[in-house]
C-alpha cells in the first residue's frame, strides 16, 4: 500500500506557490528541488556528479532524493559576496587623477 504525504502529514511541493506557503519536505525529488531552488533539473542533475562539489543525494531503487538541508548547506559553498562600493573613494581617485593630469 502506497502511503500519500498528506497521510504523513506533509505533501512534496510541486509548484512555485507551494513553496513561497512554506511546504518544504525534508527530502526533494529533483522535479521538487528544482523548484525549491531555481535551478533547471538538468543543473541539479549535472551537480549530482560533480567532481569538485558533488550534490549529495540518494538512490533508492531509480528514486533520486535530496535532503534538503543537505541541499541548503551544499549551496552555501556558492555564496558570493560583493565587496562594498565606497564611492566617495572613487571620486576622490578620479579628482586627485584629474589634478595630476592638469598640472602636467
Amino acid at each position: 500500500m502506497k502511503r500519500s504525504h498528506q497521510a504523513l502529514g506533509e505533501r512534496e511541493a510541486t509548484t512555485p506557490e507551494d513553496v513561497r506557503a512554506g511546504v518544504a519536505p525534508m527530502y526533494f525529488s529533483l522535479r521538487a528541488l528544482a523548484i525549491y531552488s531555481g535551478l533547471s533539473n538538468r543543473t541539479l542533475r549535472e551537480h549530482l556528479h560533480d567532481r569538485v562539489h558533488p550534490l549529495p543525494y540518494f538512490r533508492i531503487g531509480g528514486k533520486i532524493l535530496v535532503k534538503r538541508d543537505d541541499f541548503d548547506q551544499w549551496v552555501e559553498q556558492y555564496r558570493r559576496v560583493t565587496p562594498s562600493i565606497d564611492v566617495g573613494s572613487i571620486v576622490d581617485d578620479v579628482m586627485r587623477s584629474i589634478g595630476h593630469a592638469r598640472q602636467k
